[in-house]
């Protein structure tokens, strides 16, 4: 019988797909999922997808609709996307994410009109070690707010909206 250790065994289940999880694309033979989605997003859900008894670490980056900017208050938010795009650069990132760690990951991001407190994006990460699950979730949002064709608008208590402009984040 030959042995393997718990690397090449989560390497292998890598390509398995849920099938329970109807949110992956049937072309896609990944177990990484990324999607944009106009419905709410389950945290408990989110972490159940990826858990496994083979991990030590869980880390679930959890982004929300906050009531401030600098100048004024919030009280809503509306997110576009380019879905194809933003699903394949999401995609991408995860790929990349991968060739530097051991990891299992699930990214979900909303779009459509959000209230204070929502949850606009889920980034969620599996691995051996708290390090690794760490440095890859953090590498992840990151790239995601630089790369990802997702723009916002915030929608400000004056009856005022305006698009949020985007910035490069630095590790």
């Amino acid at each position: 019988m030959k042995s393997l250790c718990c690397h090449q065994l989560l390497e292998d289940r890598s390509t398995m797909i849920s099938a329970n999880d109807n949110s992956v694309n049937d072309k896609q033979e990944l177990y990484e999922i990324q999607r944009i989605t106009g419905g709410e997003i389950s945290i408990e859900d989110t972490f159940k997808s990826i858990q496994d008894n083979s991990v030590g670490a869980t880390v679930l980056f959890v982004g929300t609709v906050r009531n401030f900017n600098e100048a004024d208050i919030v009280v809503g938010m509306y997110y576009e996307s380019y879905i194809t795009m933003a699903e394949e650069r999401m995609q991408i990132i995860i790929n990349d994410a991968r060739q530097k760690w051991n990891i299992r990951c699930k990214v979900l991001h909303r779009i459509g009109e959000l209230k204070v407190g929502d949850i606009s994006v889920v980034v969620a990460v599996s691995a051996f070690h708290r390090h690794d699950a760490f440095d890859a979730c953090q590498y992840i949002i990151e790239r995601i707010k630089r790369e990802v064709q997702i723009w916002k608008k915030e929608r400000l208590s004056g009856g005022d909206e305006r698009w949020v402009k985007g910035y490069l984040t630095e590790k």
